[in-house]
């Protein structure tokens, strides 16, 4: 909710404090990974910036994380965050597309992320 707080403080402070608890592994990452995610295309530069780390943070830590909770992350998208724009929506998902690892894991969320694409424009 605070991550997606009107005040860019807010924000920053919020993804502060999450980045601190997730690295520190005092709390565990679920479908909050896409609230993180939408602060890739945050109006504040700074907050762009931290998101950005963070993903990379957890992938140096985990590569595996990630790539976990991409189906997960891939619904959220898809049905709580309908007021995004095309471009938005893409730039999302090709950032949680790129901590993919293997080929083998990408096709089957590419052909997930296919049906649920389509899925949501016809409605």
């Amino acid at each position: 909710m605070f991550l997606r707080d009107e005040s860019p403080v807010v924000r920053r402070s919020t993804l502060f404090m999450i980045s601190h608890l997730l690295l520190s592994k005092m709390i565990l990452l679920k479908g909050e990974i896409v609230d993180i995610c939408l602060l890739i295309e945050d109006s504040d530069e700074h907050n762009r910036s931290m998101a950005q780390n963070l993903l990379h943070e957890l992938h140096s830590k985990d590569n595996k994380l990630i790539n976990s909770q991409f189906r997960s992350a891939f619904n959220r998208l898809c049905t709580t965050f309908r007021d995004l724009n095309r471009s938005q929506f893409f730039a999302i998902a090709s950032k949680l597309m790129r901590y993919i690892q293997k080929d083998v894991q990408l096709i089957p969320k590419i052909e997930d992320l296919c049906k649920r694409l389509s899925a949501k424009h016809q409605t």
